[in-house]
């Protein structure tokens, strides 16, 4: 009997371990709105960013380490929460030009390759599989900055006992948590199935194209990456998006009209053509444009930054998309009478760690 009884602990024991609920810190796949909100508290202890005039509670977890300000100004945290789970936290955008100028330097780059920072410094960076995979460049600058640092970090942490991870951040750091999960997929000495990664990107910008969206969704399919977009929020709109006719796959009926109409009388193929084309040329002109400003021009601020600096060569494409499983808070009459109405009104007013907070906790009161 005594022996049936220890078979069924160890099989209880077994079962719970299993399914991630142990002492030992083992995430579950899956949105858990606790997770959100205590990993947003986390990350508005970077309180030197848009944190809007309403301080979150204090997290449970322990702060290990603070980065100091990197290449755009840019920092990030360490934390770990109870259950023995790191949290990467990583700043959004600070009130300096140069945290700004990372968010204007918008060409689009490959998703892999190397960034030349100076002389003696160069990132090699690999975020996605797909060559046709395009990045934001000053994302990929900001990120150069930190992402071996942290690595490093997982590995030493990793040696400690820690094998769950949690990276998350809000706004611009929203963005680089997505960045940087796919450049930790794809690092020459990853971990690799060795832990576990759940990312929480609140309020992101669009990192990229459509095929670096289908890559990144990819690698962390099965409820293993969020976005958390508040509707009113216009920062998740963001950057401006241009799609044309070469941003499609090749085999599309855009780009093979001339074969599908070739049967049709002349002055249908004429009329069809000059529309197509007609269309594709506005894209193509706005996109270069678009490339110019926030390429050419905005790395002419980046080189006084930093001078050694090296301009990468840009994709001919400004098709942004948004990326990751959303997970969508709509502002209620209550949002709009009882902080919206009541806030110092500016065009952060949306954007605020605090207005996300307000509405997860609308939302999700009290599920975990």
């Amino acid at each position: 009997m005594k022996k049936i009884g220890l078979l069924l602990i160890i099989s209880v024991l077994s079962f719970i371990n299993l399914n991630g609920v142990n002492a030992q810190g083992v995430l579950k796949s899956g949105f858990s709105p606790q997770e959100y909100k205590e990993v947003l508290s986390i990350n508005s202890n970077h309180f030197d960013t848009l944190l809007g005039k309403h301080p979150l509670p204090a997290p449970a977890s322990t702060r290990i380490f603070r980065s100091q300000e990197q290449g755009f100004d840019s920092k990030w945290d360490y934390w770990k929460t109870n259950s023995n789970i790191g949290v990467i936290s990583i700043r959004g955008t600070a009130p300096t030009k140069l945290s700004w100028l990372e968010n204007f330097y918008a060409a689009m780059i490959p998703a892999t390759g190397k960034i030349i920072i100076s002389d003696s410094t160069e990132f090699n960076y690999k975020l996605a599989k797909d060559s046709k995979a395009y990045v934001h460049a000053g994302w990929v600058f900001g990120l150069s900055f930190m992402a071996e640092d942290i690595n490093k970090l997982m590995h030493k942490e990793y040696e400690n006992g820690v094998s769950n991870f949690i990276i998350v951040g809000h706004s611009q750091g929203g963005v680089l948590a997505i960045m940087l999960r796919s450049y930790l997929e794809y690092v020459s000495n990853s971990l690799g199935n060795k832990i576990i990664i759940k990312t929480y990107a609140s309020a992101p910008p669009k990192p990229g194209n459509l095929y670096y969206a289908y890559d990144f969704e990819e690698i962390t399919q099965g409820g293993w990456a969020f976005r958390v977009v508040n509707t009113a929020d216009w920062v998740p709109e963001m950057p401006l998006s241009v799609q044309r006719i070469s941003d499609l796959n090749p085999v599309n009926p855009l780009a093979q009209i001339d074969k599908l109409i070739a049967k049709e009388p002349w002055y249908s193929r004429y009329y069809v053509n000059k529309t197509i084309n007609n269309l594709d040329n506005k894209s193509s002109k706005l996109q270069s444009r678009y490339t110019k400003l926030f390429g050419d021009k905005s790395f002419k601020y980046v080189s006084t930054a930093f001078p050694e600096a090296e301009s990468p060569t840009y994709a001919e494409s400004f098709n942004y998309t948004v990326c990751g499983n959303a997970i969508i808070l709509r502002p209620t009459d209550e949002y709009r009478i009882n902080y919206v109405e009541k806030s110092d009104y500016s065009i952060f007013v949306n954007h605020h760690f605090y207005a996300y907070w307000f509405l997860i906790n609308s939302q999700y009161p009290d599920r975990g």
